[in-house]
């Protein structure tokens, strides 16, 4: 939960400009309210721990302060201008003459003042602000930060330098308040302090050594064999690893994302906060392995203000037997159903349903499209079954000669075939005994496996290949395919008997074009495994949501490392892949028209009377995405056709018995 925090500003728009630079910047941390002179809401503040109080604010009611408790923590904002905007008006000839355009006298003045004071001395700035009695007839130049409706109709060339903001003393003061002083070595205050224009050495020294310091953490705890996770204040992960994320056993966006990733250290973290002293633990993961954690905690002014938490192999006991074979040679499974991020509703009921299913022993048969997430199905129903800690062995069927497939599953004995390894080779099906064989596109298997595989679920023994000796395996069988394998049953392509025993416990999985709520959940997954801060434009956002995504999750995934590559901050329309801008395109095109006429009209059919405005929102609802002037065009189609009539004034647009005719019509 984050703390609650007060902007004051003498504007209402201010206010809210100051709270986006806040919320980018620190997240979820501030929880944020605006008040303003202007709307002199200010009168009546909440129960805000902290007020943020701009100069301006400040200096138009001197009162405000009698407003706040003085249990309340109180900063005044200062705001500056950016190295960019310094730079683009240091450009301009000496002895430049220009109105400096603000909404006072004083802010203009302050203004003015401001820009001198970062070396802009090549302008002659002369204040203009609504009914200033100056004229500056002779003046063709105004500046503005922001104001450019004041500036007077005369002006020939107007540059709008854009709203001030707040400065790195301001951003600092906060985020001590946090007391979370890593937030200074992030990207994207990094970024923010070296695009602000600031002759405050002190405070770009404090910055500078917190960034040093930062990345030299992160160095060596990459190079260590050892794996480190940091936790801040307020129990919420700050970093990691990459060793830390292979001992646990799990992803790093699920680590992140998941409240309950860290459940099995609660009780440590708790000691390590009342005690204040270092605590540890021998702890088991998934792979049998003892785990030394030791909880360093972090103590400022004699309070717990987080913890680093090591994790370190202790005596690991490798396990000889031959259950444990498969595991030991690296067969474990990676996913857990915490790694299946969705807000889909099918989604949900088909992960609870694949929860339900892997608590029998019964074969499973996963079907969707390719990239649908088949693979990191059958890696969570293991996780999830009696046989966790046991092998899960994968193989790609599709991926292998038909001739050596076999081999690979059954194994052979010494001399077996041609190139046959000395000693023979034990088979997949062998190393995960006691454990799950996951058979990706089983489709892929020829006629002949598919009959010995058939034997080896029937019999639960295996022979391997050129021997003669029945080995009895325990195995549970998850298989995956992207054909419909009924219908290569009928073909005489797959054996209807074997389809029959995989086929005990079918789930079929949805394509991404079906769950359009998680594509941006995804996006964010990825960029933080693939550590890119890139900004989608609203263009841009608006193409990936309508995208089909024929290569579903695989494919969005592809595109975000694509669009990484580009090494870009902001990612526009112009710069996604060829192949996705053209359908986008082609959603557009007049080739569908029907589809927008038909969407338009089952919104007026289930709407009484309804606007431009409600029917895009509606709209956007099923991701089309049309402006106001768009649908006022398709309306008007529609009335022209005697399909809707308008009714005058707010009555908004109606579906005539002709338009529910011809929606019945349209496919």
């Amino acid at each position: 939960m984050g703390i609650k925090l007060g902007i004051i500003t003498a504007e209402k728009k201010m206010g809210v400009f100051y709270k986006k630079q806040l919320e980018y910047l620190f997240g979820e941390l501030f929880i944020i309210t605006c008040y303003s002179i202007e709307e002199k809401n200010f009168l009546e503040l909440g129960s805000e721990k902290i007020f943020l109080i701009t100069t301006t604010a400040f200096d138009e009611n001197k009162d405000i302060l009698r407003k706040i408790s003085k249990d309340k923590r109180v900063i005044v904002g200062n705001v500056t201008f950016t190295e960019e905007i310094i730079k683009k008006l240091k450009k301009f000839p000496m002895e430049t003459k220009a109105i400096l355009v603000n909404s006072s006298s004083r802010m203009a003045i302050e203004a003015i003042a401001s820009l001198y004071q970062k070396g802009v001395t090549n302008i002659e700035f002369f204040p203009f602000y609504p009914n200033c009695i100056e004229k500056y007839e002779n003046i063709k130049l105004a500046i503005t930060p922001g104001e450019v409706e004041k500036v007077p109709k005369k002006i020939e060339k107007i540059i709008n330098i854009g709203n001030r903001v707040l400065d790195k003393a301001t951003i600092v003061e906060l985020a001590l308040l946090l007391d979370e002083e890593y937030l200074l070595g992030t990207n994207r205050l990094r970024e923010y302090f070296s695009n602000i224009s600031t002759k405050n050495i002190g405070i770009d020294e404090l910055i500078e050594k917190n960034s040093f310091y930062r990345s030299q953490i992160e160095l060596l705890s990459e190079i260590s064999n050892i794996g480190i996770i940091e936790i801040g204040k307020y129990k919420k992960i700050i970093n990691c690893n990459s060793k830390v994320l292979e001992y646990i056993g799990i992803s790093k966006q699920n680590l992140f994302f998941n409240e309950n990733s860290i459940n099995f250290m609660e009780n440590l973290l708790k000691e390590s906060e009342t005690k204040l002293k270092k605590t540890f633990k021998i702890w088991q993961n998934q792979k049998n392995e003892d785990i030394k954690i030791e909880v360093y905690p972090i103590i400022k002014y004699e309070k717990w203000s987080g913890c680093y938490v090591i994790f370190s192999k202790d005596n690991v006991k490798e396990s000889q037997s031959k259950e444990c074979l498969g595991i030991n040679r690296g067969h474990i499974s990676k996913y857990t159903f915490d790694d299946i991020i969705t807000k889909n509703e099918k989604m949900m009921k088909i992960k609870e349903q694949a929860k339900k299913m892997a608590k029998s022993d019964f074969s499973v048969l996963l079907t969707g499209n390719t990239g649908t997430g088949k693979e990191l199905f059958a890696h969570s129903i293991h996780n999830y079954s009696k046989r966790k800690n046991l092998p899960f062995v994968a193989i790609n069927c599709a991926a292998i000669n038909e001739s050596l497939l076999e081999a690979e599953l059954f194994g052979y004995e010494e001399g077996a075939f041609t190139g046959a390894r000395k000693g023979g080779k034990i088979g997949l099906f062998e190393l995960g005994n006691g454990g799950t064989i996951f058979l990706d596109e089983i489709e892929g298997m020829n006629v002949n496996t598919q009959l010995k595989l058939l034997r080896v679920i029937q019999e639960k023994k295996v022979i391997r290949v050129g021997g003669e000796k029945l080995i009895p395996i325990d195995i549970r069988i998850v298989s995956a395919t992207n054909e419909d394998l009924s219908n290569l049953v009928k073909k005489g392509k797959f054996r209807k008997d074997l389809f029959f025993r995989l086929n005990t416990l079918p789930i079929n999985l949805i394509d991404l074009k079906e769950r359009k709520k998680d594509i941006e959940i995804l996006i964010k997954m990825f960029k933080l495994s693939l550590k890119t801060e890139f900004i989608l434009t609203t263009k841009a956002k608006k193409a990936i949501l309508n995208y089909s995504w024929p290569g579903n999750i695989r494919e969005l995934k592809n595109t975000i490392e694509y669009l990484k590559c580009l090494e870009e901050e902001i990612i526009d329309y112009d710069m996604l892949p060829n192949y996705l801008k053209n359908e986008v395109m082609d959603i557009y095109s007049e080739n569908i028209e029907e589809r927008f006429l038909k969407e338009i009209l089952e919104i007026l059919l289930k709407t009484e009377g309804i606007g431009r405005k409600k029917i895009k929102e509606e709209l956007e609802k099923k991701s089309i995405f049309l402006s106001e002037g768009v649908i006022r065009k398709k309306l008007m189609n529609l009335k022209e056709k005697g399909y809707i009539f308008s009714e005058k004034g707010r009555g908004g647009s109606k579906i005539t018995k002709l338009g529910e005719k011809e929606l019945g019509n349209i496919s």
